[in-house]
């Protein structure tokens, strides 16, 4: 799926204060061998000049204690950043970060000009015709497995982590994310057995994205939602809705984002006044949310702390449309 467009938020800095964790202990268990993707990364010594290559290598970064000194952008719209990141690099210790565009391909002078001693591209996109090139650079740690959308964020952050000798550090960040879900799943049980659809207006459809194993479906499910019957008439391969089914969206929790703006197949004002969509009974009873734009983005590329932000975020708006109130 394309990458959402996005618009910072401004976001208090305490709002994942929690993910705080002690100061690092690096175990000295070098040099080191990963198997990825693309074959063998010998790693000889703990990395301390780091590329990420994806918002995702850098939230993964940044979520295990590091400082990259150079990333991809990890925001958009000119954005350097993501607001998750921001108090991070508030309190930066290190040399300031270099971020670069990836939108004319991989800057390969700038990452050179760096000098970097590894480069983490667990979730970048364009491996498969740029790896032996990088690998020239630094070493890289790939994603594992068959492609770069098969690995969950624990995977991603489990490879990192390996890569850089901190296995523990990684382990305890994913479980107080998942700590995260499991709490605000106890303390709302309205959301227990509720159905749920989430569909976004992509350019050229509106897309069905409640199929099982859709990154949004597991954010929704580990907070006691479940997919509707409608759900298994979908696929990732096979997600339009056209216009004369808009009914295929309802559930008892109507979720849509809308973050193409300008480029979008319908506007978000032109939807919500359709009436084939006001007649929805999700709609009509108040049980639909909008999910903001950059939230959107979080949950369908997910990453460590981009997932904490966005169900601190998400919850107001799923106890306000369970409820309808």
């Amino acid at each position: 799926m394309a990458q959402f467009t996005m618009h910072r938020r401004a976001v208090v800095a305490s709002l994942l204060a929690g993910m705080a964790l002690p100061g690092l202990a690096f175990a000295q268990e070098f040099p080191r061998t990963l198997e990825h993707a693309f074959g063998t990364t010998e790693i000889p010594a703990m990395p301390k000049r780091i590329v990420a290559l994806s918002d995702i290598d850098f939230d993964i970064a940044l979520a295990l204690g590091l400082e990259p000194i150079a990333s991809a952008n990890a925001g958009y719209d000119g954005a350097t950043t993501s607001p998750y990141h921001e108090s991070y690099i508030a309190n930066w210790q290190g040399e300031p970060v270099e971020f670069f565009s990836l939108m004319s391909g991989v800057p390969f002078e700038t990452i050179l000009a760096v000098d970097p001693d590894l480069i983490l591209a667990t979730g970048a996109w364009s491996l498969d015709t740029d790896y032996d090139r990088l690998s020239a650079i630094a070493p890289v740690v790939a994603y594992e497995g068959a492609n770069e959308d098969a690995p969950t964020w624990q995977d991603k952050t489990r490879t990192a982590a390996k890569a850089l000798g901190l296995e523990a550090k990684g382990e305890a960040v994913i479980a107080e994310i998942e700590s995260k879900f499991a709490t605000a799943s106890a303390a709302n049980p309205a959301f227990a057995g509720k159905t749920i659809t989430y569909g976004v207006v992509h350019p050229d459809q509106l897309t069905y994205m409640s199929v099982a194993g859709d990154t949004s479906t597991t954010f929704f499910n580990l907070l006691g939602f479940v997919l509707p019957e409608t759900a298994s008439q979908f696929s990732a391969e096979s997600s339009a809705v056209s216009h004369e089914r808009m009914d295929l969206f309802d559930a008892d929790v109507l979720l849509f984002a809308f973050p193409f703006e300008g480029d979008a197949a319908i506007s978000q004002a032109e939807l919500e006044a359709d009436p084939l969509f006001v007649r929805l009974q999700a709609v009509k009873a108040g049980h639909y949310a909008v999910v903001p734009a950059n939230v959107a983005s979080a949950v369908g590329y997910p990453s460590p702390l981009s997932t904490a932000w966005a169900l601190d975020v998400m919850l107001p708006l799923l106890q306000k449309a369970t409820t309808g109130e």
